[in-house]
C-alpha cells in the first residue's frame, strides 16, 4: 500500500480534520432530526455509524469484512465509559437492527429478561438506564390475543449519545489525545484505517 503520510505533521492535521468533520457533521444531522421531534431513526442511525467509524479508526481496521461491530463496542467500552452492558445491548439492538431491518425489534432478550427499548430526544436523567418493571413486569400489545411480557425497559437519550460520542473525541483523554500521545498503537492504527478508507478496492 502506497504511504500517503510521508511527514507526520501532515498526517496529524489530515487525521485530526478528518474526525472533526464527521463529529460536526454528527452533530448538526443529529440536532436537525430532532429538531420539531421529527426523525429519531436517522439521527440514532448516525450515531451508531459515527461509532463505527472511530471503533474502526481505533483498531485500525476499516477494510470490508473487519470486525466492525467489536471495533465498536471496543471503542464504547474504552473511549467512551460505557459499561460492557450499556455498549452490548447499544450494538446489538440498534446498530445490528437499524443496519438489516430499518428498525430495531421492539423487544430483546437480555441475561434471560425481556426488554423494550425506549428512546428519548434528550433527557439526560434516562440516558442509558436499564429500568426493571415492577412489580412484575408489563405486556407489550401487538393485539388483543398477542401480547409480549417485558421484565425490563433500557431508555437511551439521542441528544446524549451524540454528546457522549463527540466528547469521546475532543474531551481531556479522549480519542485525540490519545492520537496525538501514541506514535506506537494509535497513530498507526489511524493511519492504516485511513488508507483503508480511502482504497477503492477494499
Amino acid at each position: 500500500m502506497v504511504n500517503h503520510f510521508p511527514d507526520i505533521h501532515e498526517f496529524k492535521k489530515f487525521a485530526i480534520n478528518f474526525i472533526r468533520i464527521r463529529t460536526d457533521s454528527l452533530k448538526k444531522d443529529v440536532e436537525h432530526c430532532l429538531s420539531g421531534k421529527v426523525a429519531p431513526f436517522p439521527a440514532i442511525l448516525y450515531c451508531v455509524s459515527t461509532i463505527d467509524l472511530l471503533g474502526a479508526l481505533y483498531a485500525g481496521q476499516a477494510k470490508k469484512g473487519d470486525p466492525n461491530s467489536k471495533n465498536s463496542k471496543k471503542y464504547m467500552i474504552e473511549v467512551m465509559n460505557y459499561t460492557d452492558e450499556q455498549a452490548t445491548l447499544i450494538s446489538e439492538i440498534f446498530r445490528h437492527k437499524l443496519v438489516h431491518l430499518a428498525q430495531p425489534h421492539p423487544v430483546y432478550v437480555h441475561n434471560n429478561k425481556t426488554l423494550r427499548w425506549v428512546y428519548h430526544h434528550s433527557e439526560p436523567e434516562m440516558h442509558l438506564i436499564l429500568e426493571d418493571i415492577k412489580p412484575s413486569g408489563t405486556e407489550l400489545i401487538l393485539k388483543s390475543d398477542w401480547k409480549i411480557h417485558v421484565d425490563q425497559y433500557f431508555h437511551v437519550s439521542i441528544y446524549h449519545i451524540m454528546i457522549d460520542i463527540i466528547n469521546s473525541v475532543e474531551n481531556h483523554g479522549g480519542f485525540l489525545d490519545r492520537f496525538e500521545n501514541d506514535s506506537v498503537v494509535i497513530q498507526p492504527n489511524v493511519k492504516t484505517a485511513l488508507e483503508q478508507i480511502y482504497d477503492p478496492n477494499l
